[in-house]
């Protein structure tokens, strides 16, 4: 192990997730919304009072 190593963990969260696991179907279907059309408002830098998260993260 290194010292200057800044995490223990070197895994990344695809490799946490089963291949068979529910959520690959919703994370799936939440790529293909097209977000623009159902009324999501993309984060604007100059827009006061959004934060600044992805929406397709948040849904």
């Amino acid at each position: 192990m290194d010292k200057g190593q800044i995490s223990f963990v070197t895994n990344t969260l695809e490799e946490f997730i089963d291949e068979s696991n529910p959520v690959r179907v919703i994370d799936a279907f939440v790529n293909a919304l097209n977000l623009d059309e159902l009324g999501y408002i993309l984060y604007n830098e100059y827009s006061k009072g959004q934060k600044p998260y992805n929406r397709g993260d948040l849904l």
